[in-house]
């Protein structure tokens, strides 16, 4: 499960140009691994809460939450100094 994340992961990295931080420096990208494990462990975890715990949420605004997180993970320059 974690080589096809990170596989995506990869994917959707190189399709989105990194933009420069400001003052012109390298802005810095997300690792595919750890990111497809940091990632995947959210959403699994996420998931346990839901179904195993039995946490009560809105489906469809989790699934837009959890979807805007790995979406902004991916697209998103880091603009920390």
């Amino acid at each position: 499960m974690w080589a096809r994340l990170e596989a995506e992961l990869r994917r959707q990295l190189a399709s989105h140009p990194s933009r420069p931080k400001k003052g012109g420096k390298p802005a810095r990208r997300l690792n595919p691994k750890i990111g497809a494990y940091a990632l995947g462990g959210m959403v699994e975890d996420f998931a346990r809460g839901c179904y195993v715990l039995g946490v009560l949420v809105d489906e469809d605004l989790a699934i837009d939450t959890l979807a805007l997180i790995w979406i902004r993970s991916v697209a998103l320059a880091d603009t920390s100094v």
